[in-house]
């Protein structure tokens, strides 16, 4: 979790993106993402330089579009990253960004989708509900985890994608919806977490001692507060995640990485498949490591396709 938490019919082979009409039950509307300047949105020197930024920005050979979804009872915001052309169905990622409230997250993330779209993966980006001009409440793990389950069945109906071979990859926060996705089953076939919370509580006593943001995010945080933290921490059901997963953290994370390493323990106990790389002297989005990052998540993924027929 982040210190500011206060604060996509038929089939059309050769197609890129666009090739998909706003056809498939869940999407609402697609539109054409335009970047502005490195320089207007200064958080994007965490994720990227002015060089890259600008290479990505560039680039011909990628569309980037923001996509509107459906999700039960609410239109939620989206980025789909991929290539313009194909011949042939790709992988996909579903990304979960991290933080709570966000808008306009499009200039962070286009470097390190590009990243992996150039390893061959569709990428989305759900922003999930009350998060870039949308409806809804976020719950951080609650009737938002419906907006990622809908993301895996948007990327699972577009033509450019093989439905079925889709990763989950999450960031902070995103890194425990991608905890809380696994526990409940769904359909994916790898993931991977940086900077991910595994212990609510401990989280909570640290960033939110007098519990302002957890009233907020959950108004019956009094009443409910042993079961929120029971159904939000991954240290408390490690035996329910089966899916293979990659865990990254930063040694010099103010989410110590102690929580990471608790919880490769406790899937040493219960035998479930995981790799875990702690990144000395790096912080809580592996900003030093952000290439390796994205490189070791793509890997872990290419392990885990489907076999060829």
């Amino acid at each position: 979790m982040r210190r500011n938490l206060l604060p996509l019919l038929s089939l059309l082979l050769c197609t890129g993106l666009r090739g998909a009409q706003p056809g498939g039950a869940l999407i609402v509307e697609r539109m054409p993402i335009d970047l502005p300047a490195f320089e207007a949105t200064p958080p994007i020197a965490r994720y990227a330089t002015a060089s890259e930024y600008a290479e990505a920005k560039a680039d011909p050979n990628f569309l980037y579009e923001r996509l509107l979804y459906r999700s039960n009872g609410v239109v939620v915001s989206g980025y789909l990253y991929g290539p313009k052309q194909l011949s042939g169905k790709l992988p996909a990622i579903v990304f979960s960004r991290g933080s709570l409230i966000v808008h306009n997250q499009a200039p962070l993330l286009v470097t390190m989708m590009r990243r992996l779209a150039r390893q061959g993966f569709v990428v989305f980006a759900p922003m999930f509900r009350g998060s870039d001009g949308t409806a809804g409440h976020d719950e951080l793990g609650g009737a938002d985890l419906a907006d990622l389950r809908n993301a895996i069945e948007v990327v699972n109906s577009l033509p450019s994608v093989n439905a079925g071979e889709v990763f989950l990859y999450g960031e902070s926060r995103g890194g425990m919806m991608t905890y809380f996705a696994l526990r409940d089953g769904f359909p994916v076939r790898a993931a991977a977490v940086y900077g991910a919370t595994t212990d609510l509580e401990e989280t909570l006593n640290l960033q939110d001692p007098d519990r302002k943001l957890a009233r907020f995010l959950w108004p019956d945080y009094d009443a409910e507060r042993e079961g929120i933290h029971e159904s939000r921490s991954a240290l408390r059901w490690p035996e329910k995640i089966r899916t293979p997963i990659l865990i990254l953290h930063g040694g010099d994370d103010s989410l110590s990485p102690r929580q990471s390493l608790r919880l490769a323990e406790a899937l040493t106990v219960h035998r479930r498949p995981y790799s875990l790389v702690i990144f000395a002297h790096d912080d809580h989005v592996l900003t030093r490591n952000r290439h390796k990052r994205d490189q070791l998540a793509v890997e872990w993924f290419q392990q885990h396709r489907l076999a060829p027929k």
